[in-house]
Order: C-alpha cells, then structure tokens, then sequence
C-alpha cells in the first residue's frame, strides 16, 4: 500500500480507505466505491418546469424587469436572478419593431426572392447590383454603455433638448466586393453530400480587393448665411444646414453624383454589362426613364433602376448591415459635435468600413432570402447565423447560397412556365428554375442553434472534400465563378494587371 501510495501521489490514508471501500462493496455484492453524497441537503422549494410554465402565463408587459418578474412568480429577486444567471431557467430578450406587413406585401415579398434564384437552384451572385438608401446619422445616442477603470470618472453628455442633437441625412450606394486574382487563387468547387459549392478563399488584407464595393457616401448638408446675429456667429455667417429629401434632391445626386461613381469606380467588367440598383419605393424616388438612359449614354454605363417590395428593409444591404456599422463607427470617432463636423466623421467611418464585412452582408442578405421563403413572405423571423468569419479564416466561404428548394416548390402552381416568364424586368441571369433532385443547401439553416452547434462537423465535412493544394488547378477568377451561373464564355481577365 505505502508503494501504491507513492505511484498515485496520494496519501497511505486514501489508499487503506478505498481498499476497505472496496473489500465492503464486495461483500454486498456490488462494486461501488463512490464516496460523493447524493441527494443531500433541503430539497428544492422550486421545480424548473414549474418556475417556466408559470412565467409563460404572465403577460409579456409585466415581466420586463427582474423585479417585475420575481413578484409574478411569487419570489425574491435575488433568486430570480439566480435562476436566471446561474441555472439558466429564464433569458433576457429584446422586442423589435418590425414593419407590418399584410398579405400583398407578404406576397411582394415571396415573388422578389423567387427572382432571385437561378435555375441551378442557387442565389444570384449579386456582383452587378447595387444598392442605395438613405439615413439619418445622428451625433449622439440617448444611452452608451462604457467599461470604466475602478475610480475612474464617469464621462457626461448633456444637450438641451433631444430635438437640438445634430443631425445629417446621408445617401449611401454600396456593391458587392470582387476579390484579385491572388486572392482568388484558392477559389475552388468542391462536390460534398451537402450539393456541389462555390468557395472564395478567406484573405484578410484589404489590399486583396480588387473593388471594395463601396460606390460613395454623400451627406445632404449645404452651406446657407445665417439670417440673425446670435453669440456663436453674426450675420452672414455661412453655416451648415441639412437638405431635406424630395424628388429634385434626389435626382440631382442620382445624376450628379452616384452616375459618375458608378462610371470612375465600378470595374469595367461589371460597367459592359447593365448595372442594377436596387432602392425602396418612397414617393421621392421617382426616375424618369428617358433622362436616366441619356444620363448613362453620356457616361458609357448601363444602369437601371428596381424597387425592392415595400416594408422591407431587411432585402437591402443598407438597413441590414451597411448603416449600422457606419453609426457605431462614426460614434467611435472623436470629433466636435457639430453639424459641420459630422459629415467628415462619416466619411472616416465609410472609408474605414471593412469590405469583408460588407462581403459577408451579401451573404447574410441571401439568408434572409431562405427564411422570407420559409415564412411565407413575413418578417417575423430571427435572423439566422452561419459563421462567416470562420469560414473565412479557413477559407471556405461560399459565393452563393442554394435556395430552400422545398420552400419554394410548395408555392408553385403547375404552369411553371408562367412564373419564369413573370415581370422580372431585372432579371439577366435567366428564369427560375425549381429542381426536385435539389439538395436543401449546403448550410443547416434552421435558423436556431443547430446551425451553430453543427459548423464545425460541416467545416470539417468541407475540408475533407475540398483539397486546396498546389496541384490543383484553381478557378482562374471571379468570372469563373459567374461563367458557372450565367452559363456565358468570356475572356480570362486578369486582374492583376489592370
């Protein structure tokens, strides 16, 4: 035993204790040497399952704070916040306002991503579409919350009234970010048990890209004279003040401003084909077709311009991702508050957006896309995760997404031909085609945990098949990938050079 004692690290004690454990578990006829006691101490006052459903009969509004919920439930708040951090009974969540929607607009809906498939079953790439909207950036928020130092002061926002914080509109036209050829290199297509899918390889150097997407930002604030003395300025002082939009506003940053940037920053292989933008139906946005074609011609671009269906910010890349990162950069930057120091601020902030970022978006549009299939058109979903940086980093992330064949199939008379011959005016891509033989897509996106929980099986399903070593013979660039969708032969551009 001392021996035995010294090979384990233990004391003699500890060895002669399981050794007597053992001798009396033998004589019972049952090996258990367990010395953990069990069921011990006061029971529970309170089951989960209890706890749960009791919560569930209390109505939504007065259950907003802890406090509110323990006196719903009949308990302190401590515990209440025991069983919340601790056991995990119970979740804090938040309620969004989303537009609502009625049956037309649901069906708008439903129709606008069934334009968006390819008869192979996947997504348009969208690299020949833009889309633009409009947004009030403000120079402050009601509320921050900030990670403080221990003795450290707090810091103090004051104004006068929430109706005199500054504030500036801004037009904002985003793209599709195209990679380089040496980005591109590991660009391969792989055949799984998920369907066959496209990879671009993940790079983190902003100087991979070969466009970023980023068309322009513009602020409408102009510079009028101040009609009265005040302290700050005298009269005649030029001063900074925000447009309003209308329909003359708007027209004159469409041919003005976002025409010549389409022309100077698209790439040209995206310029020699028509160039969709996409922007919502607000009485403002009104184009005439004639001027907008003569504008282009003047230009050499072919642009065209296309509604998205009515309440419904989360079909365009703006109000889904691109405006929320570029107010919680621009609050980040330090400046004046100001008017006039505002608009800088928010072009720091544009040009410091991440187009990786806005890379990612594309795809996070494309599954909004499913789960508008999967919901019959209605917003009340949650948004759905498919861990795109990882994918990323390991150089796997797709191009495009395979639709929710199932969910479409269901919505489909028998007169096919109809539905592909339906007024989709920006269609370039062909019709829609519906595939039984499809697969699901090539993610588990059930739009709940089980897309997280099952991404590291599913990446690691993908490197088993895609082989990314030197032998292989890499699509050359992007245009590979798009000759796939569209099914057209084009020149080997390379980009590299240009």
């Amino acid at each position: 035993q001392d021996k035995n004692s010294q090979n384990l690290g233990v004391d003699l004690r500890t060895v002669t204790h399981i050794i007597e454990l053992v001798q009396e578990s033998l004589s019972k006829g049952d090996l258990d040497v367990s010395n953990q006691k069990h069921l011990t101490g006061r029971k529970p006052k309170y089951s989960a399952q209890a706890l749960k459903a009791q919560l569930a009969l209390v109505p939504v509004k007065k259950r907003k704070t802890m406090r509110d919920s323990a006196h719903a439930l009949n308990i302190s708040k401590t515990t209440f916040c025991r069983y919340t951090n601790e056991k995990n009974y119970f979740k804090s969540c938040s309620i969004v306002t989303r537009p609502k929607l009625s049956v037309t607009h649901r069906e708008h809906r439903v129709q606008f991503v069934r334009n968006e498939i390819t008869e192979n079953g996947q997504y348009k790439m969208q690299f020949n579409k833009i889309h633009i909207d409009e947004k009030w950036l403000i120079e402050m928020q009601d509320k921050e919350r900030v990670y403080l130092a221990d003795g450290e002061e707090l810091p103090h926002n004051v104004a006068r009234h929430k109706s005199h914080y500054n504030k500036a509109m801004f037009l904002a036209a985003v793209a599709r970010p195209w990679k380089t050829k040496r980005a591109s290199a590991a660009a391969a297509t792989a055949t799984t048990a998920l369907g066959e899918c496209n990879f671009v390889g993940g790079s983190d150097d902003s100087n991979s890209w070969f466009f970023d997407g980023k068309i322009g930002i513009y602020s409408l604030v102009e510079l009028t004279p101040a009609k009265r003395n005040s302290c700050l300025r005298p009269a005649g002082t030029m001063v900074s003040s925000a447009v309003s939009m209308n329909r003359a506003v708007y027209k004159q940053f469409i041919f003005d401003k976002l025409l010549p940037d389409i022309a100077s920053k698209c790439p040209w292989q995206m310029r020699k084909e028509t160039i969709w933008i996409q922007h919502d139906n607000a009485p403002p946005h009104r184009i005439d077709e004639e001027e907008l074609k003569n504008r282009c011609d003047e230009l050499g671009v072919d642009c065209r311009f296309y509604y998205q269906p009515a309440q419904s910010p989360d079909l365009n890349i703006c109000d889904l991702s691109f405006f929320p990162a570029i107010q919680s950069l621009f609050h980040k930057i330090d400046t004046e508050r100001t008017l006039a120091a505002i608009v800088p601020a928010v072009i720091a902030a544009f040009e410091v957006y991440d187009p990786n970022n806005l890379n990612r978006a594309f795809l996070s549009l494309m599954m909004n896309f499913n789960m508008v299939l999967e919901h019959d058109g209605s917003n009340l979903y949650k948004f759905p995760h498919m861990a795109k940086s990882k994918l990323e980093r390991l150089g796997v992330l797709p191009v495009t997404l395979k639709a929710w064949m199932e969910e479409v199939e269901t919505r489909v008379n028998d007169d096919d031909d109809s539905l592909k011959d339906s007024n989709n005016s920006m269609s370039n891509d062909g019709g829609i085609g519906f595939d039984e033989n499809h697969d699901d897509g090539w993610l588990l996106q059930n739009g709940d945990n089980n897309a997280v929980d099952g991404m590291d099986e599913l990446v690691d399903c993908f490197l088993r098949e895609l082989d990314l070593s030197d032998n292989n013979t890499p699509q050359e660039d992007w245009e590979a990938i798009r000759n796939e969708e569209t099914g057209e032969e084009s020149e080997n551009y390379d980009m590299v050079e240009l």
